[in-house]
């Protein structure tokens, strides 16, 4: 698949995360990793399940930053299990626990992914993911905090 269809795959299937939302799913297409992305942390307690696939043709050698790592605790980024390169046809699923941390370096630059993640079905659930989605994007898009 070339550049230009994965990127056109990744913007139709966007469109349609309203209703994936409504199914218990909620799908995501990152194009660009800034400053404040992959700090260390385990996914919002309304994820069940996290998919990862990466588009990336190519990743720098080691040291680069970017590479998802899988990690033993929240206290540091080097102690990890698994480090996972974004390149492309990469899949990576985990499930969510309230030990399930991960992060990478501090990349800033391209990094291409779609990320698919299972959502529970309760109530609060879905209006606390909307909530948290709602002030990372004030964060970062309005407050400038990148």
């Amino acid at each position: 698949m070339t550049h230009r269809r994965v990127t056109n795959l990744t913007c139709d299937m966007s469109q349609d995360r309203r209703l994936l939302g409504q199914h218990g799913a909620v799908l995501d297409r990152h194009v660009t990793c800034e400053r404040t992305d992959g700090n260390i942390h385990t996914d919002h307690a309304s994820k069940i399940i996290t998919v990862l696939v990466y588009f990336n043709e190519e990743w720098g050698s080691e040291g680069v930053g970017g590479c998802l790592r899988m990690l033993r605790s929240s206290a540091d980024i080097e102690d990890y299990t698994a480090e996972v390169k974004p390149l492309g046809g990469t899949l990576l699923a985990f499930r969510r626990t309230d030990h399930s941390w991960h992060g990478h370096k501090q990349f800033v630059g391209e990094r291409r992914m779609l990320q698919y993640n299972f959502l529970s079905n309760a109530m609060l659930a879905r209006i606390s993911q909307k909530v948290s989605r709602a002030s990372t994007h004030f964060g970062k898009r309005v407050l400038g905090l990148r």
